[in-house]
């Protein structure tokens, strides 16, 4: 995914420990539902979230995708479990980011939960028996 987050002034850049189960719900929905990913954030004026594999972003669709909040180089590598949180370099892009990140966090996680559900169900109804002679 080819955003222009480089191209931007950043806010403020640190460090930020993500929950382990967010981020694994996130790149299993990546796996099954395709990546990238552009996520309405319900709740949320005119925000959006793209997903991928390399960073997730925060844009305002009614200023032309401008970004909001990123977050990147996740710190998989020597992850030694799936239950251990993982590191990355989150970039603020405007002045109220804060304020909206867990509620954005909080929603993706939701919706990944009901998709991927569907997503299971979808896959089960599709499965037939192997006949027994």
């Amino acid at each position: 995914m080819k955003t222009r987050i480089d191209d931007l002034p950043i806010m403020e850049q640190s460090q930020k420990t993500l929950d382990a189960r967010l981020f694994n719900q996130i790149r299993l929905g990546l796996l099954r539902l395709g990546s990238p990913l552009r996520i309405r954030l319900e709740g949320l004026r005119s925000l959006d979230m793209l997903l991928d594999t390399e960073e997730w972003v925060i844009v305002d669709r009614s200023m032309d995708d401008l970004p909001v909040i990123a977050w990147r180089d996740f710190q998989i590598c020597g992850r030694k479990a799936l239950d251990a949180p993982v590191t990355c370099t989150a970039l603020s892009f405007h002045q109220h980011a804060d304020k909206i990140q867990q509620q954005a966090l909080n929603y993706i996680a939701h919706y990944m939960d009901e998709h991927l559900h569907e997503h299971t169900q979808q896959t089960l109804a599709t499965v037939s028996d192997i006949p027994v002679k």
